[in-house]
């Protein structure tokens, strides 16, 4: 395990030049936070645009049966580990090229064309690992994630890639602070939410702006309570000698100010004359359509690096999945599929294919056996990127994928949990080297765990990225 005592010359030389602007009085420390942030962060300057979209899958997916095996030996061992909840083999919808000998579920045929038009990857059974290795033998001897089976623990650690403690800051956050000043835009967070607060954009310097699908919220929007807004309006501009009364006020003077910035060059342009794309399946569909007209107009924002965060729809939770086929997974994946597919001809329409890495996330995977009705929780999962021929290797499936048996070596107790066979430290770590970030950076700050399954090289640590 990585020893966190370890300091690089870089960090340290950081920290050292940082500490005189640290030692301040509390209040001073309170008012200057954000510059001292600022100063001590890492130098980046960008002339290119990209963008990073995070699609949250919240409550677990059952990504074994988002992506399967075809072949027929493999395919017998999946259908006998999942019993009642295997798809049939005859209605698996195929992938072509690299991805032969694997489909995806039925309810995924716009999946399958991203795949086989090498516009989407796949990255076989990724999860929370602590160290290399784990296996059925070596499972109880092995370091693993704190709470590894709870829905609020696994949640927060893909979002923070923190694995044995409690961290509010997120790997998105963290991104964030060591580069947002290569943004022109200082008024406007880079770290942008249709899908509310979550830990994963949440940083020191930077926090997530909340927005919603076609208009940011702001009190000015209220027109016809006029008497209120300039009551309100007139206590945001009282100045406070309490520092955290103050700092509440000019949080929401700042965010009223974000949101107006937002709808004048964004949500104010648009009108159904001038907007030809249309995500619009579901209210997942709707936030993608957000974000993608947000994105067509990083120009004029001035953005080079933006993170977006959205949910996709319902919970994931299938503890009672029902029949395959007509289930309520199979409904998610559905929406998913249409989603990302929609969301893909949007970018190609404004031109942004190329600069847009989409990647998916949930908190684990799920059992491998029924429980009846469904699945309960488990450990690995299969996970997807999307992006142009510049952004990701199309058409691939990276990763190991396990062999399903009950008795492979990757699957464990009578609920077959998949152990994961690459980690989420090295799934983040590439994501982030596409958007730009040394390795260095990356090892001190966004993916601290990453150096106990990598060194970095010339290789990245996957390959499923365009750098």
């Amino acid at each position: 395990m990585k020893n966190n005592n370890n300091v690089s010359r870089r960090k340290f030389l950081n920290l050292a030049g940082c500490a005189g602007m640290g030692s301040l009085t509390f209040l001073n420390t309170l008012l200057n936070l954000k510059a001292v942030n600022a100063a001590c962060s890492s130098a980046y300057n960008f002339n290119d645009y990209k963008a990073l979209v995070c699609i949250m899958l919240p409550g677990g997916n059952d990504s074994f049966n988002m992506l399967m095996p075809t072949l027929q030996n493999t395919y017998n061992e999946y259908a006998a580990t999942r019993a009642n909840l295997a798809i049939p083999a005859n209605e698996i919808l195929s992938l072509n090229g690299n991805g032969s000998g694997y489909g995806v579920h039925p309810n995924m045929p716009e999946v399958q064309s991203l795949f086989n038009q090498n516009k989407l990857s796949f990255i076989a059974n990724v999860g929370t690992l602590i160290e290399p290795g784990v296996t059925a033998n070596n499972y109880e001897s092995k370091l693993k994630p704190n709470h590894l089976f709870s829905h609020n623990d696994q949640i927060m650690q893909w979002h923070n890639a923190i694995y044995d403690k409690r961290e509010i800051k997120g790997w998105g956050g963290r991104m964030a602070d060591l580069i947002y000043e290569g943004n022109t835009n200082q008024n406007v967070s880079m770290n942008i939410s249709l899908s509310g607060s979550n830990i994963f954009q949440s940083g020191e310097s930077v926090v997530e702006m909340s927005t919603k699908r076609y208009r940011a919220s702001t009190i000015s929007r209220y027109e016809n309570f006029q008497i209120r807004n300039n009551l309100i309006n007139n206590m945001l501009e009282q100045t406070h000698t309490d520092i955290f009364k103050q700092t509440y006020n000019n949080t929401i003077k700042k965010s009223i100010e974000m949101a107006a910035e937002l709808n004048e060059k964004v949500f104010d342009h648009y009108t159904e004359n001038n907007w030809s794309c249309n995500t619009g399946v579901g209210y997942f569909g709707g936030n993608l359509e957000g974000v993608a007209k947000i994105i067509s107009r990083q120009s004029l924002l001035g953005f080079n690096r933006q993170i977006f965060f959205v949910q996709a729809d319902g919970s994931w939770d299938t503890h009672g999945a029902g029949t395959p086929g007509v289930n309520t997974h199979g409904i998610l994946l559905e929406g998913l599929s249409k989603g990302l597919h929609s969301f893909y001809e949007c970018l190609e329409t404004i031109g942004k294919q190329n600069e847009v890495l989409t990647f998916t996330m949930s908190e684990f995977g799920r059992t491998l056996t029924s429980n009846s009705d469904g699945t309960d929780h488990g450990w690995g999962g299969n996970v997807m990127v999307m992006g142009g021929p510049n952004v990701i290797n199309g058409g691939n499936i990276y990763g190991n994928y396990p062999s399903l048996a009950l008795n492979a070596p990757q699957i464990i107790n009578e609920r077959a949990i998949a152990i994961p066979t690459t980690s989420t430290d090295e799934y983040f770590a590439e994501i982030a080297r596409w958007f730009g970030l040394s390795y260095n950076d990356i090892t001190d700050s966004v993916c601290p765990g990453l150096n106990n399954f990598y060194t970095p090289s010339a290789q990245l640590p996957i390959g499923f990225a365009q750098i």
